[in-house]
């Protein structure tokens, strides 16, 4: 799949997107899930307490924190999180991960409910419209 897809339901919004890595499905998983890996691509390296009901905290260069909230690990396979929740409250990540002989395959679902995708445009026009960086 080149493309992500978006399919409604009901009040829900579920954006799907699978990607074949050529990288291992641990060291995908590394990349997901370890704080000094996950800074090594986003720039931010959080705080992560990596079981179900531990805090996933990031601290954004523009002085913001978002504290999200571990749901479910099963490694290396599993992990699903929400996302920005203060903001976004029933939003929730899920990384699959599956190995292939040449790597890896790596599905990514985000769920948000319309409420949420209202809240977050909501937010990010506020900020771009107060000249405020959004990092």
């Amino acid at each position: 799949m080149e493309d992500g897809t978006v399919e409604r339901q009901g009040q829900r919004f579920l954006f799907r997107y699978e990607c074949l890595l050529n990288q291992a499905q641990r060291r995908v998983w590394d990349a997901i899930t370890d704080p000094i890996e996950i800074e090594r691509w986003t720039g931010n390296r959080p705080q992560l307490d990596l079981r179900p009901g531990g805090e996933y905290v990031v601290s954004h260069r523009n002085g913001m924190h978002v504290v999200d909230h571990v749901l479910e690990v099963d490694p290396p396979t599993r992990f699903v999180h929400t996302f920005w929740e203060a903001t976004n409250p029933d939003a929730q990540v899920t990384w699959m991960l599956s190995a292939r002989v040449e790597g890896s395959i790596l599905r990514l679902t985000h769920v948000m409910s319309e409420a949420d995708i209202r809240a977050a445009a909501s937010t990010v026009a506020r900020r771009a419209a107060s000249g405020h960086r959004l990092a």
